[in-house]
């Protein structure tokens, strides 16, 4: 009986942190560029099994139940919203907008709701936490006349569901998700992408998972039951 509490708790976790996704991916639904994510389930005791070294599986209980491998991204497009303004643009397929902060630090972002920011006494594209967007080489992309004077660049990835996530709809490139390449499919200007966020689906799956979530929590409440029955018989 207790490794019938190690498992369903394992599986109590995994559940609440696929409950945490779906949350977020809901309340980004009206988020410009917002990319889905998803919680990939494994078998603890496969991962046991094939990792052994990993101090989780030191107790060999530890290796029973599910639990969440990864948080994976779908970098599959939104729709588009038609603006006019020729600051925003919008990536085709699959591709990211490169930005980069004051540290010198480059993230990817689908969201491409851009505006003009003073910089070192020229004028470039920013997006809206004032981060520099860059052109496919890297560079600023400077803007005059309210009109930006290139493209910004769209980077593509061998797995760009492998991303990692850094908050602010942001993403950086992960060993798994293969350095970025400047992509070929080129850009929307005049408009922006929404959230790829498909609100059936996601409430559909929160329903799942609460069943999921009642389950593992009925195992563990029957678990405590009979291990109180065999107590009691000492």
């Amino acid at each position: 009986m207790i490794q019938a509490f190690y498992g369903g708790a394992a599986s109590l976790r995994a559940r609440q942190t696929a409950m945490d996704t779906i949350a977020n991916d809901i309340a980004n639904v009206n988020t410009a560029g917002y990319v889905e994510r998803d919680a990939d389930f494994s078998d603890l005791l496969h991962d046991s099994m094939v990792r052994p070294e990993n101090p989780a599986y030191a107790n060999e209980l530890e290796g029973s139940g599910a639990g969440v491998s990864a948080i994976v991204a779908d970098p599959s497009s939104g729709s588009l919203v038609q603006t006019g303004s020729l600051l925003d643009f919008a990536p085709r397929g699959e591709g990211f907008f490169a930005v980069r902060d004051t540290q010198g630090t480059v993230s990817y972002t689908r969201d491409g709701t851009f505006t003009a920011q003073t910089e070192n006494g020229a004028t470039v594209l920013v997006d809206a936490q004032g981060r520099t967007v860059l052109d496919g080489q890297g560079n600023a992309v400077a803007v005059r006349n309210g009109a930006p004077q290139a493209q910004p660049g769209v980077f593509a990835f061998a797995f760009p569901q492998n991303l990692t996530a850094q908050g602010g709809n942001l993403f950086e490139a992960s060993a798994s998700s293969g350095a970025p390449q400047v992509s070929d499919e080129g850009v929307v200007q005049g408009a922006y992408e929404t959230s790829n966020v498909d609100l059936s689906s996601e409430m559909s799956s929160m329903i799942v998972t609460q069943r999921g979530f009642q389950m593992n929590a009925r195992v563990v409440s029957t678990a405590d039951q009979i291990e109180s029955y065999v107590n009691e018989l000492h």
